[in-house]
């Protein structure tokens, strides 16, 4: 399939990645969102997702539906050779090698907060061990299954 931004069906994916990983992320590292903070999140970025071009009603109607949605095209994912690209382009960043062990926390958060279908797919290591690390930074029971 040829990417083509104006496509619904990407626009309301690329959507729905931000409003998952901004929920996951809070939750993960701080906790802090109530079930009823997660609905009016997911009701004002709905609102800007048509703000930007997504087309009213392409959107799940609730955050319920939003997870379901999202489950089903996690699972859906499939790797592709620019995906594998960009992966290897963004996590083993191109800078001066004296500075890459200053990112070392930054490419482990991003690998962690990924799910597994797509860690998995994608060939990014991530064992127990890797979760117990991540889990003394944030603890996973903050985060909703």
């Amino acid at each position: 399939m040829r990417y083509d931004a104006a496509d619904p069906d990407l626009q309301v994916w690329l959507w729905a990645t931000i409003v998952d990983t901004t929920i996951y992320v809070n939750r993960r590292f701080t906790g802090s969102l109530a079930e009823e903070e997660i609905e009016a999140w997911n009701a004002e970025q709905k609102r800007w997702a048509h703000a930007t071009g997504v087309p009213e009603g392409a959107c799940p109607s609730d955050y319920a539906a939003f997870r379901e949605y999202f489950a089903s095209a996690v699972e859906q994912l499939q790797p592709s050779p620019d995906s594998v690209l960009i992966i290897n382009a963004l996590l083993p960043p191109r800078i001066a090698l004296a500075l890459r062990p200053l990112l070392i926390p930054f490419r482990f958060v991003t690998v962690g907060i990924l799910s597994d279908t797509p860690r998995r797919r994608l060939g990014l290591g991530w064992s127990q061990r890797s979760e117990r690390a991540l889990s003394m930074i944030a603890p996973p029971g903050l985060v909703p299954s």
